[in-house]
């Protein structure tokens, strides 16, 4: 397990409209985020995971047991969390899941938000221009328009920068059109440890983790 020494640490799965703990079942986990800092670019990020390992002897977590109470409960894009000492320290969601007969061990693997951007894809022929005054603030919150990333999951400060312009039609994934908005030195995008993507100014204090 990721050690904290003297903290109280606790892993929860979203499901039936409700967090779940799953703390004590936990015999193992770790995680990462692929920006430490508010301050990386974007481009430079690789995907944050949380790996959670469980003692399931039940087989409450195995995808092939037709008794389970989590048969058709259990979804890829479920929240998964974890907290220490009450405060986010990562926040994603589940990406993949399986259990191991002999260790009787269940593997739960999750992304955070830059790994679930990678895989949004902006429909083909998006103009996110819309005439020259846009800003690169303006222009990211239409890039996660797009995507269908929630608004309770972005933190845009109020105010705007500088224009970005160039060409009218994009296509790709969200992660790599946001990424491209460092090129214009104007303000970049950031994985939050609450689940929520960052807006960082070009100046400005320096914005929340």
């Amino acid at each position: 397990m990721t050690v904290i020494r003297g903290a109280d640490i606790k892993i929860e799965l979203f499901y039936s409209s409700s967090w779940h703990d799953i703390t004590c079942d936990t015999t193992s986990a770790s995680w990462s985020w692929g920006a430490p800092e508010a301050l990386g670019p974007l481009t430079e990020c690789e995907g944050g995971t949380l790996r959670v390992s469980l003692y399931d002897p039940n087989r409450v977590y195995d995808p092939d047991n037709p008794s389970s109470p989590l048969l058709g409960v259990l979804k890829v894009g479920l929240g998964f969390r974890v907290t220490v000492d009450a405060a986010p320290a990562w926040t994603g969601v589940l990406q993949t899941w399986g259990w191991d007969r002999g260790s009787k061990i269940a593997d739960l693997n999750g992304m955070d938000p830059i790994g679930q951007l990678s895989m949004r894809m902006v429909p083909k022929g998006s103009d996110i221009y819309q005439g020259s005054q846009i800003t690169t603030a303006q222009q990211a919150q239409l890039i996660l328009d797009l995507v269908e990333w929630s608004a309770g999951k972005r933190y845009f400060p109020q105010g705007t920068t500088g224009v970005l312009r160039g060409n009218d039609w994009i296509e790709g994934s969200a992660l790599d059109i946001l990424g491209r908005m460092r090129f214009a030195e104007l303000g970049r995008l950031y994985p939050m440890r609450d689940g929520r993507i960052g807006w960082h100014a070009r100046v400005g204090p320096t914005p929340p983790a």
